[in-house]
């Protein structure tokens, strides 16, 4: 998100503008003679004065330079009250465009972003390179734990039958209490081999399903993320 922001802050912008207010007028009549109308009166009497020695007639009458509305004499009040009553209204619209041939800050943003994205892949590649020696090395522990399974079982069979062959024979006088007891220390190692043997290979599972992520799933354990 950010190389694709600092990559759009190098292109032109061009941004639409538009607006409306409502303004207040308002002010208060100064009594006080008008020296533009006084200007021209003494214009218009001077003119005439000329046009009555011609024998021409008389330019009409000046009446000033109109009157201030009723809605606009007064004070702070009367020009809020124009804006209530939107008497003056202004809409306005454009367009803006903004454009730098050198944009630095954005090309320093774009080149950090790549930076960050390129460390992010490597970290990515390393990641992916400990799982699968992780998910490897699992899958010869879990081979070695099988094999030496079958290795306990077969010994217990065999120490199995070293005992009964040693009872047999003491049944018979042929054998000692000694050769018996033995035989039956035997079977028991033989035994305790195989217990070992089956706890590691269930290790060797429970570090497979580690490694390739359905641990929690066996046992039905459900993460929530939060945004």
């Amino acid at each position: 998100i950010q190389k694709e922001l600092a990559q759009d802050q190098l292109k032109p912008q061009i941004n639409l503008v538009a607006g409306y207010m409502i303004s207040g007028l308002a002010g208060v009549m100064v009594d006080r003679q008008n020296p533009f109308a006084e200007l021209s009166r003494l214009q218009i009497e001077r003119l005439n004065e000329l046009s009555r020695m011609a024998g021409l007639a008389p330019l009409p009458p000046v009446t000033g330079f109109g009157r201030v509305p009723e809605h606009l004499r007064g004070g702070y009040g009367t020009a809020l009250s124009t804006v209530f009553e939107g008497r003056f209204p202004t809409l306005y619209a454009g367009l803006q465009l903004e454009w730098f041939a050198r944009n630095r800050a954005a090309e320093a943003q774009l080149a950090q972003s790549n930076l960050a994205q390129r460390r992010l892949e490597v970290q990515t590649r390393q990641l992916e390179q400990l799982i699968e020696a992780q998910v490897r090395n699992a899958l010869q522990a879990l081979e070695v734990a099988r094999q030496r399974i079958q290795a306990a079982e077969a010994s217990v069979r065999a120490a199995k039958e070293k005992l009964d062959s040693e009872i047999r024979l003491f049944q018979t006088g042929e054998s000692t209490n000694f050769m018996v007891l033995t035989r039956q220390n035997e079977y028991a190692d033989s035994q305790r081999r195989l217990l070992a043997a089956q706890s590691d290979y269930n290790k060797a599972v429970v570090q497979l399903e580690q490694a390739v992520g359905t641990l929690l799933d066996r046992f039905g354990v459900q993460v929530a993320w939060r945004p």
